[in-house]
């Protein structure tokens, strides 16, 4: 009987364990491993690099010029940028550790060409001439002489009439001109306050047309026999200028000039425009303003600011 009773006892329990797991609350499975998203990324990509760059071209050019000489545009590979020829003098022992002046010479109807040598070799370019041989000033100063085509004009206007209406654009030559100016000046070592124009004739007719479209940009201009636009005197006012003129010119009138003069004063120059009037004498007075001494030192004293 107690046999019985064991038996019927294991029967019972093994009953309610086999209920439970067929019936009840199923049994906990492992949990999977907490992981962590990882962020999507773009594909690697090579690192950046910097942009190209032209290089430095300042070293080569000025190395390229000849010191206490004329550089002839012909032989110059810089040369290649333009179309106009010209001359550029470099002073003997130029350092770029110094800034040096810069004259910027326009010549007149004569030395026109395409030989560029005339437009520093004529008479009427006496004043280059004295620069490279005076002592006090052939190793101080850079010189710039372009040479306009015997097609062209520095300025297109009739010369005779003695003033003139300035265009919106200047004439393609005074162009090519200033932005050879511009380029060796940027180039070399050079002095923003003391850029300097001298203009025989034709070329003084250039240098009021970039005074007038450039009126911050020079110190001083020398005029020899070239007239300019009246309606820009007010503009050009306060510039350093100094007018030479024969008063019997039959070329470029003489009246050109001093109704120049006198608009600069009814603008409000004061000193600083000079008109000097060669009585008696014509349009060939070029050589005689280059010899003077006086010209050279009055150029070179004035500075902008």
């Amino acid at each position: 009987m107690k046999r019985i009773v064991t038996f019927l006892l294991s029967a019972l329990i093994l009953l309610s364990v086999f209920t439970a797991c067929a019936g009840g609350k199923p049994a906990e499975t492992e949990k999977p491993a907490e992981t962590t998203a990882v962020p999507e990324t773009e594909a690697e990509t090579e690192p950046e690099t910097a942009p190209e760059t032209e290089p430095e071209t300042a070293p080569p050019a000025v190395t390229e010029l000849k010191m206490g000489a004329w550089n002839n545009s012909n032989t110059l590979k810089e040369a290649k940028k333009f179309s106009l020829p010209y001359q550029i003098y470099l002073p003997a022992d130029y350092t770029p550790d110094k800034s040096y002046p810069v004259l910027f010479y326009l010549h007149g109807n004569g030395s026109r060409g395409t030989n560029n040598t005339t437009q520093i070799t004529n008479d009427s370019a006496e004043i280059l001439k004295r620069i490279r041989n005076s002592a006090a000033y052939k190793g101080e100063v850079i010189m710039i002489a372009p040479q306009c085509s015997t097609s062209t004009q520095w300025v297109s206007c009739d010369y005779k009439v003695g003033n003139y209406t300035t265009t919106a654009k200047p004439a393609a030559c005074l162009q090519t001109a200033i932005e050879i100016f511009d380029y060796w000046t940027a180039m070399l070592s050079t002095d923003p306050a003391r850029y300097y124009l001298y203009g025989n004739s034709m070329g003084g007719f250039a240098c009021w047309d970039l005074m007038g479209r450039f009126p911050d940009r020079f110190a001083a201009a020398v005029i020899v026999a070239g007239c300019g636009d009246l309606a820009k005197a007010p503009e050009i006012k306060d510039l350093a200028i100094w007018i030479h003129h024969g008063t019997v010119d039959s070329t470029v009138p003489y009246s050109g000039n001093e109704k120049m003069y006198n608009a600069l004063k009814t603008a409000g120059a004061g000193d600083n425009v000079i008109l000097t009037p060669y009585a008696g004498k014509g349009h060939t007075i070029f050589k005689e303003v280059g010899a003077n001494a006086e010209v050279l030192k009055w150029m070179f004293e004035q500075k902008k600011g």
